[in-house]
């Protein structure tokens, strides 16, 4: 515990001396982050249902996220606007795909660790998993929206004339600069996050009929391949609301 009170002030201190007033900002909110990913498994064990609590709490966190540590304007409002309507498409299709997956619940090997525990916690499971699915995303959404909507808004500043179709255009190319960065980003937390159980596999010599239908295998590749797609949708998604919402303010 001693160790992660000091790790946590000296981000606070790095945040604060380099990051000034924003960092400062920064810190406060990745706290206020703690705070609404517990209420929201206070809410689920409440018996609240899983999915609104899901999308209520990526409502939440994008518009902390964005508006108080962006604040509010043109590039906030568009990034917003894309992520709700990415979730609610992530939300759509990570539904069936976990029913057809029956990737829900504990595998034998987590199940022997929670032998001493009661499992009957009166909670879908299924919509518990797209919970996990959807809620490992929202951070790398937020964090692609509002990049495209600033690097838009700054194509529009320092060209007032440009068209449509090309503030779109050059929206999706900013897209595909970060895309390959997002990608990266969730394929190197899944190995680090899983670094123990790919050398278990080695060891054990799993062959690959067994790898690919093993339940932990395939959940955490779903999960990585959804976040992908989640990805790769919020670039047009935010490319196209960024010109409904900036061009029309910038010609009145």
């Amino acid at each position: 515990m001693a160790v992660n009170i000091t790790l946590a002030f000296i981000l606070f201190l790095l945040m604060c001396i380099i990051g000034s007033d924003r960092g400062l900002i920064s810190y406060l909110s990745l706290l206020c982050n703690l705070v609404i990913f517990i209420l929201m498994n206070v809410a689920i064990s409440h018996g609240i249902n899983v999915l609104i609590v899901t999308f209520a709490t990526c409502i939440i966190l994008s518009l902390l996220n964005l508006f108080v540590v962006n604040g509010v304007n043109f590039k906030t409002k568009a990034a917003f606007y894309s992520i709700l309507l990415v979730v609610g498409i992530l939300l759509l299709l990570t539904i069936p795909i976990v029913s057809y997956s029956h990737i829900q619940g504990f595998t034998t090997e987590q199940s022997d660790s929670f032998m001493v525990y009661q499992t009957q916690i009166q909670v879908s499971y299924e919509q518990l998993t797209v919970c996990v699915v959807v809620i490992s995303l929202i951070g790398a959404l937020i964090d692609a929206a509002i990049s495209i909507a600033s690097a838009m808004y700054e194509v529009l500043t320092v060209n007032p004339s440009i068209t449509k179709k090309e503030l779109y255009q050059a929206g999706l190319r900013m897209g595909r600069d970060i895309l390959s960065t997002n990608i990266n980003t969730l394929y190197f937390a899944f190995l680090g996050g899983n670094m123990a159980f790919c050398l278990w596999l080695n060891v054990y010599q799993y062959s690959f009929d067994q790898l690919i239908n093993y339940k932990l295998f395939v959940d955490e590749v779903l999960t990585l391949l959804i976040n992908g797609i989640g990805c790769i949708l919020v670039i047009p998604v935010t490319a196209g609301i960024c010109v409904k919402t900036m061009l029309p303010d910038k010609k009145k």
